[in-house]
């Protein structure tokens, strides 16, 4: 009965570990291939995203939203200004994208900077970092274990977005999903300290908006 249920927790959770894993980039695609939104499809996407995983948060009570500690209350708050003037900057001059070589649009701006680390964020820190300890259970887990699984698995993720724009996908493909592990990384260390979301969405959203402003 044990190894039937191994087996069944095995058989459910790849494939929904990967479906997660990609689940940005492939409804970006869904979005594309059926031209919903041609100029704001990506932060559609994500905001849908988004709200599924809110949605589930309210049964799955995964993790806490906010911080408890008021020093990581602090460092969100603060953060979150500084992120939304890091948009108002990247909009103001926007930014060519790295994959497409293309000017962003308004609406990739907002993705990058605030839709797109939300929706990874919930997808990462909350949606897997609850699922793998329960589709392997087997596994001692611990919050190491969790963060070096989301944090690889979240550079895996950034292969989706290349292949939305290129196919094959080239060299910079996979040196770009390498790039991201450390990211993953640091954004996973800030969501065990903190306990909490937030501090890791206010961590992704100040990358993404000092990247873009740099490109």
């Amino acid at each position: 009965m044990a190894a039937e249920r191994k087996r069944f927790s095995f058989l459910w959770g790849m494939p929904l570990l990967v479906a997660l894993t990609f689940a940005v980039p492939g409804l970006q695609s869904l979005f594309a291939a059926a031209g919903v939104f041609p100029a704001w499809r990506n932060a559609a996407a994500c905001l849908l995203i988004i709200l599924g995983a809110a949605l589930w948060q309210g049964r799955a009570k995964s993790v806490a939203i906010i911080p408890s500690a008021f020093g990581w209350k602090s460092f969100c708050a603060a953060g979150a200004l500084a992120a939304l003037g890091l948009l108002a900057a990247n909009l103001v001059d926007p930014p060519t994208a790295r994959i497409s070589g293309l000017v962003r649009t308004p609406g990739e701006i907002l993705e990058s900077v605030v839709l797109g680390p939300q929706a990874e964020e919930w997808i990462f820190r909350a949606v897997l970092w609850w699922l793998l300890p329960r589709a392997f259970p087997k596994t001692a887990w611990g919050d190491w274990g969790l963060l070096a699984a989301t944090s690889v698995a979240f550079g895996v993720e950034h292969l989706g977005y290349w292949a939305l724009n290129r196919w094959p996908l080239p060299a910079d493909a996979y040196l770009h999903a390498l790039e991201m592990i450390p990211a993953g990384t640091a954004f996973a260390f800030l969501r065990m300290k903190s306990r909490s979301l937030a501090a890791p969405a206010v961590g992704h959203m100040l990358a993404n908006g000092l990247i873009l402003l740099l490109q």
